[in-house]
């Protein structure tokens, strides 16, 4: 009996005997995890991720580790997501403070006193009863309309009361989607040829585009300086204000304008979670005559092959009001490892191809809290876990010169569990640990994708698959970043394909334009770079597109904008430029007819531009060289 397991069992008995501890919920050996990772004390002196590896393979290949694994242990209740479960199991080890943080190193959205969760019914008919046991416990929720899903957010001291009231039903956390931002330079206007159709009249006149994003703040103060248009509407859907939280809505608003100067924007943000979501849409559902929404956020944590829960309201609300669905790709390329779940040596183990060598381990490597999460094309077609194909997971550090097995995920798939296992904690010692994957029950030829998230290196990387949800949704024109200074794909731009092998994402735009909005915060250098960037310059294309002669929408302006190409990359099309960087220099330079009461447009560049800044930046492009 290793020594894990035996601390195991020895704080579960303690747990079970002394009075008010007893967990309510059946987590597995989550608790005892916790537990023995929080007795750790003393400082342990970092290791290179280099010398880590080559240390843990003497190790493996004395088999000693397979031993320390021993048998799987209990994976809890079923009805509970990983995430769930380790939300709970963590607040039991710590009893009680703040949810936020917790929240946060688990990739839900934080608040200090409420949980966002997903409920699952059986079917349809049940989301209503589901949403009146939430409401019946002091939360507050409503129904996805593509899915039938309940979102809700449920005070902390009352989850385990929602968990005891729900039976039937699959519960876990909220995903958290993130805006793809970071640091570089260039010019994405010139780039895309765009000056060419602002001289000859076409400014995106006549049309409404919308940004829906996770923050507007210093909004008011750009409009009032003359540097952004006021926006036709804005509104904000969740528990914060219009302009809280970040300025990278205002950026991509930004972009918008600098791209189509005369077309008008409708501005909401959202909490970055599906409930606030589903709110921002239904607002947007009104607002009349929206060609085009910007989305520069996402999660690459989620499902891709087009059917998560999120992808789907997508996908329903493109099909109900015809606008044209822009999302950035993703900013995570080298933080995402894919490849097949082989096992040539017969071991039991997922072979990792290192350079021109095999392993049967990556290597993850986090300063602070860690989270991975591994996952398989084993979805099914509905939102309901239905996995059938089990793998389970393990973490291994070097603690006081002994290899110790830190963290394990050994969820039950076998029809009633999703694909995914997911490992999360404080802190790694000396900063760095090994990840094996076991082939625990397999079948038929899987893809396996371990994803970490901002500030956690997963070692090596592959950039197939590393798109985000829901830029994997069917009716989502997903975009890639192409580097202004390189000419080149940005290294972290977000590769295809969707799980489901689908041309992802389909056209690549420029990243890294001068930001007033991060000026204005004061943040990096000033400029406005990730897939982020790109979405919204495929915006201001589509309001320019569609302000042209033949005034295309939905399907046909989509279409116009995949036509408005320059192709890169090789093959054609491929994974990572998609179909090639978005051009305007292919677009007619002719304007829609102007009403006859109204003059006809002025097609020189003009201080008096929607922007107070058109002509300046326009004057600065035309007399650079590319």
């Amino acid at each position: 009996m290793n020594s894990l397991h035996a601390f195991s069992l020895v704080l579960l008995a303690l747990l079970a005997a002394w009075p008010g501890l007893a967990p309510a919920v059946d987590l597995g050996e989550l608790t005892a995890i916790y537990a023995r990772q929080a007795q750790v004390k003393g400082f342990t002196p970092p290791l290179a991720p280099a010398e880590f590896a080559a240390d843990f393979t003497r190790f493996t290949a004395t088999g000693e580790f397979k031993t320390t694994i021993d048998t799987p242990k209990s994976a809890g209740d079923p009805r509970l997501g990983p995430r769930l479960k380790r939300l709970i199991a963590a607040r039991q080890v710590k009893s009680g403070g703040d949810w936020s943080q917790e929240l946060t190193t688990l990739e839900a959205p934080a608040t200090s006193d409420g949980v966002g969760l997903t409920l699952l019914p059986k079917s349809a008919a049940d989301s209503e009863a589901l949403l009146n046991k939430v409401r019946s416990q002091g939360g507050e929720g409503l129904v996805a309309s593509a899915t039938g899903t309940v979102l809700a957010t449920v005070p902390g001291d009352r989850l385990e009361a929602l968990l005891d009231a729900t039976p039937t039903s699959y519960l876990d956390l909220q995903p958290r989607y993130e805006s793809y931002f970071g640091p570089t330079t260039g010019e994405g206007v010139a780039m895309m040829q765009v000056p060419a159709l602002h001289n000859a009249g076409v400014k995106g006149q006549g049309v409404t585009v919308a940004v829906l994003d996770l923050g507007f703040q210093g909004y008011s103060q750009l409009v009032r300086a003359g540097e952004l248009p006021e926006a036709r509407a804005t509104q904000a859907a969740g528990r914060l204000p219009f302009e809280a939280s970040t300025v990278h809505g205002t950026a991509c608003a930004e972009i918008v304008a600098d791209v189509a100067p005369a077309a008008e924007q409708v501005l909401v943000r959202f909490d970055g979670d599906p409930q606030s979501l589903q709110q921002a849409l239904q607002w947007l559902r009104q607002q009349k005559g929206v060609v085009a929404v910007n989305a520069s956020w996402g999660s690459h944590l989620r499902r891709i092959d087009g059917l998560d829960a999120t992808d789907q309201e997508i996908d329903r609300f493109v099909r109900d009001t015809g606008v044209v669905w822009i999302n950035a790709a993703g900013n995570e390329a080298e933080q995402t490892w894919t490849g097949p779940a082989v096992d040539r040596n017969g071991d039991g183990w997922v072979d990792i191809a290192v350079g021109n060598e095999t392993r049967n381990f990556l290597i993850v490597k986090a300063n602070g809290p860690y989270y991975v999460q591994v996952q398989w094309d084993d979805w099914g077609s509905s939102v309901q876990p239905t996995a059938t194909q089990d793998l389970d997971a393990y973490l291994f550090v070097k603690q006081g010169g002994q290899w110790v097995l830190w963290d394990r995920s050994e969820t039950v798939q076998n029809g009633r569990g999703y694909p995914e296992e997911v490992l999360k904690g404080a802190s790694l010692p000396s900063g760095v640990a090994a990840l094996l994957i076991k082939k625990k029950r397999v079948s038929r030829d899987l893809q396996v994708r371990v994803a970490v998230p901002r500030g956690v290196q997963v070692i090596p990387h592959t950039p197939p698959y590393s798109l985000s949800s829901p830029a994997s949704a069917r009716q989502a024109l997903a975009v890639g970043a192409v580097d202004v200074r390189s000419q080149a794909l940005a290294s972290y731009s977000s590769n295809g394909p969707s799980w489901d092998r689908r041309l992802k994402p389909e056209i690549s735009a420029p990243t890294g334009v001068i930001s007033q909005a991060y000026t204005l915060e004061g943040s990096g250098d000033g400029r406005f770079h990730g897939t982020s960037a790109a979405a919204p310059h495929v915006v201001g294309l589509a309001a320019l597109l569609a302000s042209t002669g033949e005034k295309p929408r939905g399907p046909a302006l989509r279409a116009a904008i995949e036509r408005s190409i320059q192709p890169m990359g090789q093959p054609q099309p491929n994974n990572g430029y998609g179909r090639g960087l978005t051009v305007a220099g292919r677009v007619v330079a002719r304007p829609a007819e102007a009403p006859p009461d109204a003059e006809p447009p002025d097609t020189r560049p003009s201080p008096s531009d929607a922007t107070g800044r058109v002509k300046r930046k326009l004057d600065e492009l035309l007399q650079k060289k590319p």
